[in-house]
């Protein structure tokens, strides 16, 4: 992580999804993670369960069996749909839609169903614990159809002066590596469409993760999402113009 740099809470962040996911080592049966359904269907208005459809044909005769249907996981919804938990054999995964509403409140609301977890399914070893934050940011066009790159964010393309300043895509993928907790922080910066009338969408993906050294204890696993959040705001602020920080500021 870099010393010296501002982490601002800006009133109007353009972050539109946000997610912490945790792999287990082993997959753990559905009807282990069954055991918490209920409790965690306390702290969300809507559950459903992923189906998993399997069909076998006998390639020899031509003849296929009934397609079977087997439980795969389990997702729940807050009722404005922005508070989401997935949990399937593989994975557990809270994540928040737009609005972004802070990562106290976030990170709370995953130490609670992580918590649930442990309680009603067990402790189980992870292979990778990620955080990843995904901003739309969008770019008033103006008269122009185009904007230049370089006024709002500080990685962008590099190309020949004959090739022209009207870019109307681009994509740009840097990696770098977490010595603190032996991660990776990958940053994924892009033109895309914006849903916004006259406006153009710069992309900022940041997914900071670990394999490695993943502790078991609750508190310290919370010290290491803290410690990848930190990871996270350095790439995003050395990433982005003080241009960019108006729109959102």
């Amino acid at each position: 992580m870099e010393d010296g740099l501002i982490h601002p809470n800006y009133p109007r962040p353009p972050i539109v999804e946000a997610v912490i996911e945790l792999k287990f080592e082993n997959p753990v049966p559905f009807d282990l993670l069954a055991r918490g359904k209920k409790t965690w269907a306390k702290h969300y208005e809507d559950v459903t369960d992923d189906v998993i459809f399997s069909l076998e044909v006998n390639f020899e005769s031509g003849l296929s069996r009934s397609p079977s249907r087997t439980p795969g996981g389990m997702k729940f919804h807050s009722k404005d749909q922005s508070d989401v938990l997935t949990i399937d054999t593989k994975a557990f995964l809270v994540a928040k839609l737009a609005p972004y509403t802070g990562w106290a409140e976030f990170s709370s609301r995953m130490v609670r169903d992580w918590k649930i977890f442990r309680d009603k399914v067990g402790i189980r070893d992870l292979i990778r614990v990620g955080c990843r934050f995904i901003n739309r940011i969008d770019i008033p066009l103006g008269d122009s159809s185009v904007i230049n790159t370089s006024e709002y964010v500080t990685f962008g393309p590099s190309y020949p002066d004959r090739f022209g300043q009207d870019i109307t895509e681009f994509a740009l993928l840097l990696a770098r590596n977490e010595p603190e907790f032996e991660g990776r922080n990958r940053v994924t910066i892009k033109m895309a469409p914006s849903p916004v009338p006259n406006h153009v969408a710069i992309v900022l993906d940041i997914d900071v993760y670990t394999e490695s050294r993943i502790p078991k204890k609750i508190e310290e696993l919370t010290k290491l999402l803290e410690d990848m959040r930190k990871a996270k705001n350095d790439s995003f602020e050395m990433a982005i113009t003080d241009k960019t920080r108006e729109l959102f500021s």
